[in-house]
């Protein structure tokens, strides 16, 4: 008896078996496509049962998810329109700049639009390196910073000291230079 006469009948299981994991495959993932507090339907690929005969479930489809118990964390009041942004320095009395508007000194509180992007800002303050970061808008956010004075740049992680300047070379230019 040759190997292609005893697996032969496997082909047709295996084929079957591939087909099931298919359909099983997209059920499951159409199933988790569906938002949480959605119905749930019958597929469109169900058969329709015949007139007079229950469905196997026994009846109706299952019900919607009942609402959450007030107090609960899914039960929260409705977003404002805007979100509150805190600015804060050390020392006080930094400038905040979005682009070139000053929103700004430190410390200072302010509204922004929700949900409209992040804010890159620079804090600035004479004597003081300027620090450029990014708040939030999906949520009220603080910024606090510790600003750095020019003269202690040298204990800022990455710092490099500026290089003297050598002056202009012997010759007034480079010997590889073309004529």
């Amino acid at each position: 008896m040759g190997a292609g006469k005893m697996f032969s009948g496997s082909r047709l299981g295996v084929g079957r078996a591939l087909g099931l994991m298919v359909i099983g495959i997209a059920g499951v993932s159409a199933a988790l496509a569906q938002p949480a507090g959605a119905p749930v339907s019958a597929p469109a690929s169900a058969p329709a049962s015949a007139p007079g005969v229950a469905p196997a479930s026994g009846g109706a489809l299952p019900a919607a998810r009942a609402p959450s118990a007030p107090g609960s964390k899914a039960a929260h009041k409705p977003k404002s329109a805007t979100v509150k942004l805190t600015f804060r320095s050390s020392p006080g009395g930094a400038s905040v700049y979005y682009g070139k508007r000053m929103l700004g000194t430190t410390p200072f509180d302010t509204d922004w639009k929700r949900d409209s992007g992040p804010v890159d800002v620079a804090v600035r303050m004479g004597g003081y390196y300027t620090v450029n970061s990014r708040v939030y808008t999906g949520r009220d956010d603080t910024l606090s910073v510790k600003l750095t004075r020019l003269r202690d740049g040298h204990s800022i992680y990455g710092y490099k000291a500026p290089l003297k300047d050598a002056g202009v070379p012997v010759g007034g230019g480079s010997e590889d230079a073309p004529d």
